[in-house]
């Protein structure tokens, strides 16, 4: 549990960018704000309606009891605010915590993966956790990346045969720009990349 729990950590730490933890706290604090002033509006105005309620139907002794009593209720009311106010922060941190686990790290891992790819890295794959979101988008791209390498791995045995038969009909022309064409193929690498080299 304590290591799932650091893993998580981490990963919100690489794959959340600054602006959305920015951006879940702006709406943390906006929703903690308006949920404060709508209970405290509401229980305020209720309270006014009951003292209201209550001076028709009092005597004068009994209302001037009640009257001397509602500030201890102002301040039970604020007690039970700050409390729903603290549990409602919990709950949206929680909530803020679960949600960017499970957004930031497929992005994380996607994020990895296209790297590798860019680097030339075609068996690099999206390697995601169970129940992680975005599993349509991270096959979508380990089937692009597969069939590169398939593709990869075909010019390189069909550069390979030219090349023999280059050996055996010389083309000087023909060399350089094969030359070329394996310079530029060594650098993707694919799972099956050892191709023997031509014998001269």
């Amino acid at each position: 549990m304590q290591r799932r729990l650091l893993g998580t950590i981490t990963q919100l730490k690489q794959g959340m960018s600054r602006r959305l933890l920015f951006r879940i706290v702006v709406i943390a604090f906006v929703g903690l704000i308006a949920t404060t002033l709508m209970f405290y509006f509401f229980y305020d105005r209720l309270l006014a309606m009951l003292a209201e309620a209550l001076s028709v139907q009092l005597l004068p002794e009994e209302l001037a009891v009640v009257s001397s009593s509602l500030p201890s209720l102002h301040g039970a009311m604020a007690g039970w605010l700050l409390t729903l106010v603290l549990i409602q922060t919990a709950i949206t941190l929680v909530g803020a915590i679960w949600l960017t686990s499970k957004l930031s790290g497929p992005v994380y891992a996607i994020h990895r993966a296209l790297e590798q790819l860019a680097e030339g890295n075609l068996s690099a794959e999206v390697d995601l956790r169970e129940g992680d979101d975005m599993r349509e988008l991270a096959e979508s791209i380990n089937d692009c990346s597969a069939r590169i390498q398939i593709m990869v791995m075909g010019l390189k045995e069909n550069l390979l045969a030219l090349q023999q038969s280059q050996h055996r009909f010389p083309d000087p022309e023909l060399s350089a720009r094969l030359a070329v064409i394996q310079q530029n193929l060594e650098w993707f690498d694919t799972i099956s990349a050892d191709y023997e080299e031509p014998v001269s």
